[in-house]
């Protein structure tokens, strides 16, 4: 399919008078930007060794994909080199929507067109929709704004990821537009509910406030651009001031007043009844590939839920669910999360679970998450001397992506034995592997005791400090 004309194919089950509206949508220029990102990866390009484009690529991409951006970014009258690809954000936001949605695939460090790409073009409505999820339940794009956030102003990214998912439920549940303000206004005290503003001075929270409704506005230009939802000319107005460029960063945007309206198109509102019919009640019935291609997008607890559910449904459960983790052909990340959601599903007290998850060690990605889910259950004995250096990363990161913080930093000391956490994460802060900083950062922010958590901090810093931190 060509990368500038828009789809040609609509979906059957939408009425003929809407056909101009849907192929306005379906020509959404995220569409086709993916596409022409699968169309120039072709047979593969090279990745850095975290997983990101590498700069030359992501420069001739803000070309071809028509983004505006360039390598030299200005800030009112500032001029910052760009250094890095994820800097570039919608050539970065293309990239992670191609993968999340299977558009591309890693094989051997190198990014490739996937060879579904084509059959998946011959039905473009359900591409489009492929990445429509992918944006709202995967990559969110507020927490995709702020993915490279080193000091924590992106703090309500994913609540304002799923208040926006929400949103697009919401609206079609209701069949009506939604005033700005009060969806604004409802985000921000539930917000405010789970997250204690208290303990900051005023003018703090009206700063954090102002920049959660930017980033929430932010939400819905994205899902307008995708053709899911259409604003009312007070809303084009609201969003369009709330991202407009700062002329001077040092003086402080005037008081955005939010007002308008919005709603589905058609199309995001035929969108919706495809995600609806991946509901609970029909997924129970779904094969297992398809199960973990839903669960793994659900908020954790619920995607557990469900994959339980599905489990105790029919005979023979764990066993399919591990024969659909040993046959997943996705990014190695996504196979990790998925088999971290699937194995906290999997209850050891019943032996056909024991036996399926003992055929994971097979899977190198996937055996040191069997490992932490045995050692859980009694079934797996540590070495006398300890793990190794490598394998104790390996069995500390599975442990940080099972594990419910509440219960997380037994399941810590556990894994680390013999050794104290203090001693393990001396031992490993050396190593040169993708996985070491990410871990460093879990115990950093998860383990309770001071001490503890001081020296996950102490060789974090560190580890960043001496290079050993993967290169972007």
């Amino acid at each position: 399919m060509s990368t500038t004309e828009p789809p040609a194919q609509l979906p059957d089950a939408l009425p003929d008078d809407d056909h101009d509206a849907l192929t306005a949508a379906l020509s959404s220029i995220w569409l086709r930007r993916v596409v022409a990102f699968a169309d120039y990866v072709g047979e593969g390009r090279q990745l850095t060794s975290k997983g990101n484009l590498r700069l030359a690529d992501a420069q001739a991409l803000a070309t071809l994909l028509e983004t505006g951006e360039t390598l030299d970014r200005d800030f009112g009258g500032f001029t910052q080199k760009v250094r890095r690809a994820v800097e570039l954000e919608l050539v970065d936001l293309t990239h992670e929507l191609a993968l999340a949605s299977g558009a591309v695939e890693v094989l051997r460090k190198r990014l490739v067109r996937s060879a579904t790409l084509d059959s998946l073009l011959e039905r473009p409505a359900e591409a489009w929709l492929e990445l429509l999820t992918a944006l709202l339940f995967d990559v969110g794009p507020v927490q995709h704004h702020w993915r490279d956030d080193r000091y924590g102003f992106g703090w309500h990214a994913e609540a304002a990821d799923q208040a926006l998912a929400s949103l697009m439920t919401g609206l079609h549940a209701a069949g009506d537009r939604t005033e700005l303000a009060a969806f604004v206004e409802g985000v921000w005290a539930e917000l405010g509910e789970t997250v204690d503003l208290s303990v900051l001075p005023p003018e703090e929270v009206r700063e954090d406030r102002k920049g959660f409704v930017r980033d929430l506005l932010g939400g819905i230009q994205r899902l307008l651009e995708f053709g899911a939802v259409e604003l009312d000319e007070d809303g084009h107005a609201t969003v369009d001031e709330a991202l407009a460029p700062l002329d001077d960063p040092t003086v402080a945007p005037r008081a955005l007043r939010v007002r308008g309206s919005v709603a589905l198109t058609p199309l995001g509102a035929w969108a919706m009844e495809q995600v609806e019919a991946g509901s609970p009640d029909a997924l129970l019935t779904a094969d297992p590939e398809e199960l973990l291609a839903v669960a793994v997008h659900m908020p954790i607890e619920e995607g557990i839920q469900q994959i339980r559910d599905w489990v105790a449904a029919g005979e023979g459960g764990a066993g399919r669910l591990v024969d659909a983790l040993l046959g997943m052909k996705a990014e190695h990340d996504l196979v990790r999360v998925t088999g971290a959601l699937a194995l906290s599903a999997l209850d050891a007290r019943h032996p056909d679970a024991v036996v399926a998850v003992e055929r994971l060690g097979q899977h190198a990605g996937l055996r040191p998450f069997a490992d932490v889910w045995r050692l859980k259950a009694g079934l797996y004995t540590l070495p006398p001397e300890g793990e190794s250096p490598e394998r104790l990363v390996q069995l500390l990161y599975a442990a940080l992506l099972m594990e419910p913080f509440e219960t997380l930093a037994p399941l810590i000391s556990a894994v680390c034995a013999p050794l104290s956490v203090d001693e393990a994460v001396e031992r490993i802060w050396r190593l040169r592997m993708s996985e070491t900083e990410r871990v460093l950062e879990g115990l950093a922010g998860s383990l309770t005791l001071p001490a503890e958590a001081k020296a996950a901090r102490k060789a974090l810093f560190k580890h960043r400090s001496l290079g050993l931190a993967q290169p972007e």
